[in-house]
């Protein structure tokens, strides 16, 4: 509330803050989300950074395509996964987390030689 003060001559002013139970519960439900949001975006840029990392460094990339289907480093391996592109890198990435070794293995073998005789006919860019 507000009036005059009569003593000192000026406008006097009460400030207060409002206490009811639904503001209160409001406010502690706003504060959780609050941490909850900024919890998510934090998040959310260390899984970009994770993913700009395996596109960047693509040599550990082929690392661990070799290490999760129990491949060995053979040099038709390394030259499809390096001419395939990002995006074949990545879909070689998702097939070898989500098939058996043995079936990646055959599928590995059937692209290579597919990429090799594509390229000795001159389909492709590039010699082999």
């Amino acid at each position: 509330s507000s009036g005059i003060n009569a003593e000192y001559g000026g406008i006097e002013e009460e400030q207060g803050m409002c206490v009811l139970a639904p503001n209160v519960i409001n406010q502690y439900l706003f504060l959780i989300l609050w941490f909850a949001i900024i919890f998510t975006i934090a998040c959310n840029c260390l899984s970009v950074l994770f993913a700009l990392t395996k596109l960047i460094f693509i040599l550990g990339s082929y690392k661990r395509l070799l290490a999760s289907a129990f491949l060995k480093d053979q040099l038709h391996y390394k030259h499809m996964f390096f001419n395939v592109g990002t995006s074949g890198r990545h879909m070689l990435q998702i097939v070898a987390s989500n098939v058996s070794p043995r079936i990646f293995e055959a599928i590995m073998s059937n692209l290579s030689s597919k990429l090799i005789s594509d390229r000795l006919k001159g389909n492709g860019k590039g010699n082999v």
